[in-house]
């Protein structure tokens, strides 16, 4: 009816720009920096030794400095990748074998002439390509109260759970690797000593910083690092100490070196002369408790090296670098991917989130049977859509405290915490389901004499059975597609979300690909009965409700759960911190601003304009569903893998690149793009059901001769309760569901919320997780709080 109106079609393109206008307005409120910095630094180093040389060439220099933090292996990777040329002008930090081999391919500039230094010739390229200025020696971190082994071989026979960084993604680990294959002096022998460590590893880091951090943190009571990281721990406060073996240790010399394709040339050496430079060690080495490469400087590497009575690993650099990427490759193939097929990871990850999905379900058909037929309806939906206020990753952190005492590495808390967190979805899916028996079905039933447990079995079961298949499905699929929960608590087994963000990090071939075709596939699979069942509720047109028959004891279902969900919250506000000053909660505020606003109002636009017959209404909520089933995976990927430069017409650069550093808003609009993949389809089913709700007020209105005004104030307050929930919703799936945005390369400061979430359970900051996490929740709980009043107010007009 809508779609055939005159004033539409006269105002069409004007309703078009609309979203086009508040887009544009949105990314101006924006407090990111709109334009490209002066000089870009790609780090892999600690971030603290990073800012910190680049804020004192900021003060000498009156320049802009960007920092972007990535482990060593992902940023050689990233700097291969054609789509990266110039975005970087350096990198710093990370071993120099790293930087032999991107040297190799071309990938550093020589430098124009060598800054004046006082590192020792081995520890830089003749050719002036990179310089060494930090080192770090291989070590294991150990909390104070474990017994630590003497030896690598001790350490390999022995029981005692490591932190591991990935040689996928870390450089710390690859020298790991060069360390035990010169140590043993065979490649076969030290295939088997990977294989005898690795047995025993309890979780593996994308970066080297992370697992002295999961130690101080207590997470596992060790962790192969550099022993910089762990010294730097101990120094904070944490009960952790270094232990060097004595058959023999390997060093890091930390590196730094100009890329090849720098727009800055001129002041890229002028910040690689600060680097190389006595001072610019110092204030690293100040900064990060690493050993300056300066021969001049107090505590040097080389004294530190000539402490040690052991044999040193690593000294022919050059050998090393050259190795770099067999042994990587080896430990791949052989050690990780061993005895794993290629669907080994999705296998994997089916069958923890399907049984995430079974344990959701079975709670959310209960809380749905207690909204249906127990007292206290409006206190069993808070207490089933708690979970809704945080990200699964909270919900896991708040598991491997007390009295919960999860282990923080496996599948048991991964299922748990996907359980938890995606039960919400669940009892909606089977509310919906159980909405096919109204309440005056109910009410006749209970008239005609029939027993409350009778009409349970009779009218419900069949439906709450056909919600829970479909909740259960849901569930998994979700679950399957995000992985921030994998990629943190997974532990050292592949999973298929998390296998597939380190892919596409590590520039893996069909690693993309793989991932939409999956999650897209499936996706379209999973929509199809869950699409029918929708279409059908939406089309019935309830009566007035009544007042169904009701139990108590459906209420101690509510407790019960009540009871399991509010300790877990319990524990997140117990253990929090207070939250500090970023710009993170700014950044987040804007993303949010725009893609909630561009959702509504471009599904406003859509259901407006779409057919609602039977068979567009189907088509629509088909569509709609299988786009939002599959969009944590395929909204992040698809942004990430087609917009990283520009769009050109006929050679001509039309749109600017909306991915990594040299992108509009360093990546932000990327991120809000992602989202929007996810609110968006989201947003058009919550309009199908206004304009569903609304039609029928429209006809009446209308064969009355209400003018176009009166019906708008009279609709106006029927339709804003309902906008205002579907508002909250969106900001929960913004605030709570990182899967869109972790494909996305955010620059230097600038991250969201849920980013920022898993960065610090990454890093075992534990109180500022639950810090931020608490912060978006009372967002969340603010609009609900504010459409529940609404609603109530409304209902009672009408």
């Amino acid at each position: 009816m809508l779609r055939n109106s005159r004033w539409l079609r006269r105002h069409l393109p004007a309703l078009v720009a609309i979203p086009v206008v508040v887009a544009f307005a949105l990314l101006a409120l924006l407090s990111a920096r709109t334009s490209a910095p002066d000089l870009a630094v790609l780090c892999s180093n600690k971030a603290e030794a990073c800012e910190a040389v680049a804020r004192t060439f900021e003060s000498e220099q009156d320049v802009d400095v960007l920092v972007v933090r990535m482990p060593t292996s992902q940023a050689l990777a990233h700097i291969s990748s054609p789509h990266s040329h110039g975005e970087f002008d350096l990198w710093m930090g990370g071993p120099a074998e790293a930087y032999t081999e991107a040297a190799a391919h071309g990938l550093l500039r020589p430098a124009s002439s060598e800054p004046p230094n006082s590192i020792p010739s081995g520890w830089k390229d003749p050719q002036l390509r990179w310089f060494g200025v930090y080192g770090g020696v291989l070590s294991l971190c150990v909390a104070d109260d474990v017994v630590a082994p003497a030896s690598w071989e001790e350490l390999a026979g022995s029981n005692l759970a490591i932190a591991m960084p990935n040689p996928s993604t870390s450089g710390t680990a690859a020298t790991f690797l060069w360390s035990q294959y010169e140590r043993l002096g065979s490649l076969a022998v030290a295939k088997d000593y990977y294989a005898a460590v690795g047995r025993h590893v309890g979780t593996y880091t994308q970066s080297g910083t992370v697992p002295a951090q999961l130690v101080a943190g207590g997470r596992l009571p060790s962790a192969v690092t550099f022993d910089s990281y762990c010294l730097a721990e101990q120094a904070a406060g944490a009960p952790v100490h270094a232990v060097y073996f004595a058959d023999g240790t390997g060093f890091e010399i930390g590196s730094v070196g100009l890329l090849a394709g720098t727009k800055r040339p001129d002041l890229a050496q002028d910040f690689l002369s600060l680097a190389v430079s006595d001072r610019g060690q110092r204030v690293s080495a100040t900064s990060s408790h690493q050993y300056p490469t300066s021969a001049a400087l107090e505590g040097n590497l080389r004294t530190k090296l000539d402490s040690f009575a052991t044999p040193i690993f690593g000294e022919n650099i050059a050998e090393a670098g050259r190795h770099r990427a067999e042994l990587i490759r080896m430990w791949e193939e052989e050690i990780y991917f061993a005895g794993d097929s290629p669907l080994g990871p999705l296998l994997r990850s089916g069958t923890l989130s399907l049984i995430a999905g079974v344990l959701a379900a079975v709670a959310g058909s209960v809380m749905a049977l207690a909204f249906r037929l127990g007292r206290g309806r409006g206190l069993t939906f808070i207490c089933a859509a708690l979970p809704f206020l945080f990200p699964p990753v909270t919900w896991a952190l708040a598991l491997t405290y007390g009295p919960f005492s999860m282990n923080p590495y496996g599948p048991a808390i991964v299922i748990v915490a996907n359980a938890v967190a995606l039960e919400p979805v669940a009892f909606v899916i089977v509310v919906l389901a159980l909405s096919a028996v109204s309440d005056r079905h109910m009410v006749e039933a209970r008239a005609l004499g029939m027993r409350a447990t009778t009409i349970a079995i009779r009218l419900l079961a069949p439906n709450v059975v056909r919600g829970f298949a479909m909740a259960s499905a849901v569930v998994a699929l979700l679950a399957l597609t995000d992985p921030s929960l994998t990629l943190i608590f997974g532990g050292p087994q592949r999973y298929f979300a998390s296998d597939v963000l380190t892919g596409i990090a590590t520039n893996r071939p069909g690693a993309a690909a793989s991932a939409l075709i999956m999650s897209i596939g499936v996706a379209a699979l999973v929509a199809i009965p869950l699409s029918k069942a929708l279409t059908a509720r939406l089309r019935r047109v309830e009566p007035r409700h009544l007042r169904p028959p009701t139990t108590w004891w459906w209420g101690w279902a509510t407790v019960a759960f009540g009871i399991g969900v509010l300790s877990l919250v319990g524990v997140i506000v117990s253990h929090l911190a207070r939250p500090q000053p970023s710009l993170m909660f700014t950044t987040t505020t804007g993303v949010l601003l725009l893609v909630v606003t561009m959702a509504l109002m471009l599904a406003g636009l859509i259901v407006v304009a779409a057919p609602l017959g039977r068979r567009g209404l189907r088509a629509s909520v088909y569509v709609a569903l299988a786009v939002a089933l599959s969009a944590q995976i395929s909204g992040g990927v698809l942004v990430w893998a087609l917009h990283r430069d520009w769009l050109q017409l006929a050679g001509t650069r039309i749109v600017p690149p909306i991915v990594g550093v040299d992108s509009i808003y360093q990546g932000l609009v990327g991120v809000a793009l992602a989202y929007l993949l996810l609110a968006l389809p989201m947003a058009v089913l919550m309009i199908i059901i206004i304009r569903l709700r609304v039609d029928p007020l429209v006809r009446e209105m209308r064969d009355a001769g209400a003018y176009r005004l009166r019906m708008a104030v009279e609709l106006i307050p029927v339709i804003f309760p309902s906008l205002t929930v579907a508002l909250a919703l969106l900001t929960g799936l913004v605030l709570t569901r990182s899967a869109p945005a972790i494909f996305i390369d955010l620059g230097g400061k600038l991250s969201i919320a849920p980013l920022a979430i898993i960065d610090h359970v990454s890093a075992a900051e534990d109180g500022q997780a639950f810090a931020v996490s608490v912060v978006t929740a009372a967002l969340i709980m603010a609009l609900l709080s504010m459409a529940g009043v609404l609603w109530h107010h409304v209902r009672r007009k009408l």
